[in-house]
């Protein structure tokens, strides 16, 4: 059983605490934000969470892509194979052009108040996002950082990775570590964070291990350095792209619906990116006028670019 640590400092906030906010994030890579959206709004995200991951639940995909999940609402219905081993957790890695419920958040203005005070109240881009469906019985999510090193051939992932956007998590249903909940490890987002005493990163610092151990990820949380985070349906979970994190094994009794909408700063393309989808097309110009600055350079994701620079190391 994990209790909920305490540190030398404050790690959660109300979301009128701006400066507080971002001041924990910078220092020490994550903050937790209490009361962000309201009941209804939880409840909405929830259906559209469910409404959205339907038609997969009885396949064999984890990862939803674009293609996929277009493919799956025109699909006609399948019967599941009973001898199929369970899938238990999926992700949806284009949530935000699915979800009405998810774009809406791009005018509430309490949440918006929090993305803008991350970044210096900066003009702000829409990333990318995410919804995470976990049922119970889910294993555990090792150790690793969402950062990518742009080397080599890499893909989109490590190029929106790159861009200093926090990762803004809601859990819907709340979060502990019983319920498949987050662990992050403190000051652990900096560019030359190593690790801690009798640990070792791994290849391209993208998770760590014993010293002298397996290549990893770990996929424990056995480490005094470990803080597992508790959140109530309405909370914001912020973490910097560089903070390691891990997920516990979900042993609660409910599905784990999580949803995230993330931005980098400025308002600016990149040098080099990949043909947006024509589902991303049609989300841009579904916006309203008041969030087209924020829309206007968001890439949707793309599984199959990758970058011209050579060989992968």
């Amino acid at each position: 059983m994990y209790e909920k640590r305490l540190l030398p400092y404050r790690y959660e906030f109300n979301r009128d605490e701006l400066d507080a906010i971002k001041a924990c994030n910078d220092a020490h890579g994550f903050a937790v934000v209490k009361g962000v959206l309201p009941p209804e709004l939880v409840e909405a995200l929830k259906h559209s969470i469910r409404e959205n991951f339907a038609a997969s639940l009885h396949t064999s995909h984890v990862f939803l892509t674009p293609k996929l999940t277009e493919e799956l609402s025109t699909a006609e219905e399948e019967e599941a194979d009973p001898a199929a081993e369970e899938i238990t957790t999926r992700t949806m890695v284009d949530f935000i052009e699915k979800s009405d419920a998810l774009a809406s958040l791009m005018t509430y203005e309490p949440y918006m108040k929090i993305v803008h005070a991350l970044y210096g109240n900066q003009p702000v881009t829409l990333n990318r996002s995410a919804a995470i469906y976990k049922k119970p019985g889910a294993g555990t999510g090792p150790w690793h950082t969402d950062w990518e090193p742009l080397e080599g051939v890499y893909g989109a992932n490590a190029v929106l990775n790159n861009t200093g956007a926090c990762s803004n998590w809601f859990y819907l249903t709340g979060v502990s570590p019983e319920s498949g909940g987050l662990a992050i490890v403190p000051d652990s987002h900096t560019e030359d964070w190593q690790g801690f005493e009798g640990f070792e990163l791994t290849e391209n610092c993208r998770s760590f291990k014993p010293v002298g151990g397996s290549d990893g990820p770990y996929d424990r949380f056995d480490f005094a350095e470990c803080l597992p985070l508790y959140a109530e349906p309405g909370d914001l979970v912020i973490f910097a792209e560089r903070t390691f994190h891990g997920v516990f094994p979900h042993n609660g009794s409910e599905t784990r619906l999580s949803c995230a909408i993330n931005f980098r700063p400025g308002i600016s393309g990149f040098a080099e990116c990949w043909p947006r989808s024509e589902s991303t097309e049609r989300f841009i110009a579904s916006q309203p006028p008041e969030v087209q600055p924020i829309v206007q350079h968001y890439t949707g994701l793309s599984f199959t670019w990758k970058s011209d620079q050579g060989e992968a190391k």
